[in-house]
């Protein structure tokens, strides 16, 4: 194997002619999709920005100052549009939830930087702030409006806000709902249950603490990764997108069905991708936060999960990705056989 992969290597020459032909072609991508929404009034989509955040590394390579201001110009359209969206205090309509699978969340009744109703996924409404918000942060950390938009949804994660709904069970360590707002939170049957997609938004506390060097960001990390570490090792069966339900005496399979409006739309672990994404998504919240806490049994959980995943038809995927996760974060070299195979 190691034999063929060198005889494939491109020489210098040719593997330097190849990256800069196809950074022309990712500035050609970039530039035209600058021109395309430039001036586009923002919509209240729940993933608006999401395509641009991958520009901010396009910006750490090249230093081009038009795509920084072009993001930054999407963050004010964000902004302006929360404020001009601010909920005014009212009874919310909650609606039930039959979105189809063309129709796009959108973030309305926008209450302390967030979706005030928590009639969407949570797992769509936390996205804009898990992977825009959180690119502009890492593209410059000393941007204190970028800190401010993270830190004004991180800190409700852990209920430290005053008069904001709860949203996390520090004694189950899970989150109370899958449908989490800033005035109201569906923590009532049958939405009450919670499962691996919540994971999406409790990436921000880790950007949260770097950003402010707060211990109740990683204190927070440790014990909702430490819940799935136990459940993890506990249970017999595979690891499923669905996730584990808050209170089993209340909230059935059939409740969570209701939950989502129909039987046809719940299917969180019934496609690959769908339980490749989950599953890698979950994982990497573990290692990332063993790669703070070094606390060996989130490193024996994932390997335990990636033996389940490997044992279910179809998933190897996620294996293959999560392997690769465990790998740069542990240095532990057991399945680079594996993911050179692959």
């Amino acid at each position: 194997m190691k034999q063929e992969q060198q005889a494939e290597c491109l020489p210098d020459s040719l593997w330097a002619e190849a990256q800069i032909e196809l950074r022309d072609q990712i500035r050609d991508w970039v530039e035209a999709g600058i021109w395309r929404q430039s001036g586009v009034p923002w919509r209240g989509i729940h993933d608006e920005a999401d395509w641009a955040a991958c520009f901010t590394d396009y910006y750490a390579l090249t230093g081009d100052e038009s795509v920084k201001r072009f993001l930054l110009e999407l963050r004010d359209r964000f902004l302006n549009w929360a404020k001009e969206n601010e909920y005014d205090g009212n009874s919310i309509h909650i609606k039930p939830y039959r979105r189809s699978n063309c129709e796009p969340a959108i973030l309305k009744n926008m209450h302390h930087g967030f979706s005030a109703d928590g009639s969407d996924y949570t797992s769509h409404t936390g996205e804009h702030y898990t992977n825009f918000c959180s690119a502009l942060f890492e593209m410059d950390p000393s941007d204190e409006i970028a800190r401010g938009i993270i830190e004004d949804v991180a800190h409700h994660i852990g209920n430290w806000v005053e008069g904001i709904p709860e949203w996390y069970d520090w004694d189950r360590h899970m989150f109370r709902s899958h449908w989490l707002g800033t005035a109201h939170t569906r923590d009532y049957p049958p939405y009450d249950f919670s499962g691996t997609k919540e994971t999406r938004i409790a990436y921000l506390t880790l950007v949260a603490y770097r950003a402010t060097g707060e211990k109740r960001y990683l204190d927070w990390a440790k014990d909702y990764a430490g819940g799935w570490v136990e459940r993890i090792m506990q249970s017999e069966g595979p690891v499923r997108a669905g996730g584990r339900i808050s209170d089993p005496s209340t909230s059935t399979k059939e409740l969570r069905l209701k939950a989502f409006g129909d039987a046809k739309y719940y299917k969180p672990a019934s496609t690959r991708p769908q339980r490749t994404a989950s599953a890698v998504e979950h994982l990497g919240f573990i290692l990332s936060v063993y790669a703070l806490a070094k606390e060996p049994r989130y490193l024996e959980a994932v390997r335990r999960a990636i033996e389940k995943i490997e044992a279910e038809d179809g998933s190897f995927d996620a294996a293959i990705e999560t392997m690769k996760q465990y790998q740069a974060v542990s240095g532990d070299t057991r399945y680079q056989d594996k993911i050179a195979d692959h």
